[in-house]
């Protein structure tokens, strides 16, 4: 990276600091992985703070900032209609990271107009812990790509309804459902993942010739040895 090792040190150790990055004596850094209910405690901690961002800026937002809100709307809702048009079949790709900028655009809009640096940086820092660990059983999803993003955009457009009407308490309800289904929606990706896991009957052992040789002791050659945990098959226990 042509820098030194004091301003990396410093950047790991403050990565530590914020919740990224941990760190195991003796073996190095790593990125952090969020158990299901810190991700789900994450959501509702963002959904309270995002209430208030709401509260405080439907009644201080400007023109100017109701005009941006209104302009990236629409760009959310053509990038959308681009993806559902083109058959995109993943969550990768330049029309996707396109519409998440866009969505962190909008909801950076909201807090601006909140005008309040002490939440702003609060929002900033949860939104950014729920979007980098929120999105890792992206490819688990129960739902389909399309049907995600398209009720995406419906909550942004009532969102967007709340603030031209200047409505305080539509504002609000708004952004809850909305924060709190994205989170349901994070949690619905990691069960459907585990259960995937769990329905995988592919052989651990396929590339461990020690736990090969003990699957194969204990099936057929009458060798019982208790150090290995036989998983379910398709056809049951037997394997027929």
């Amino acid at each position: 990276m042509g820098v030194s090792h004091i301003p990396v040190r410093e950047a790991i150790n403050q990565l530590c600091s914020e919740g990224y990055v941990v760190h195991m004596p003796s073996v190095g850094f790593f990125v952090r992985e969020l158990s299901r209910k810190e991700l789900a405690d994450l959501f509702k901690v963002r959904e309270s703070l995002e209430v208030l961002a709401a509260g405080e800026a439907v009644v201080r937002m400007s023109d100017k900032q109701l005009e941006r809100l209104e302009g990236i709307f629409k760009a959310m809702r053509g990038c959308f209609h681009k993806i559902r048009d083109m058959k995109i079949p993943d969550w990768s790709g330049k029309m996707i990271d396109e519409l998440d900028m866009l969505d962190m655009a909008f909801h950076a809009t909201i807090v601006e107009a909140a005008d309040n640096q002490a939440l702003a940086r609060i929002v900033s820092d949860q939104r950014v812990l729920t979007n980098i660990f929120g999105n890792r059983p992206i490819k688990a999803q129960p739902t389909s790509m399309v049907q995600r993003l398209a009720k995406i955009c419906r909550w942004h457009y009532h969102l967007l309804r709340a603030f031209r009407k200047r409505d305080l308490t539509m504002a609000k309800n708004a952004t809850a459902v909305h924060i709190r289904e994205a989170g349901e929606y994070v949690l619905a990706c990691i069960d459907r993942e585990e259960e995937q896991k769990r329905k995988d009957t592919t052989l651990p052992w396929s590339s461990d010739p020690d736990e090969l040789m003990k699957y194969v002791r204990n099936k057929y050659l009458n060798m019982e040895d208790k150090s290995l945990r036989v998983p379910a098959t398709k056809g049951g226990s037997n394997g027929k």
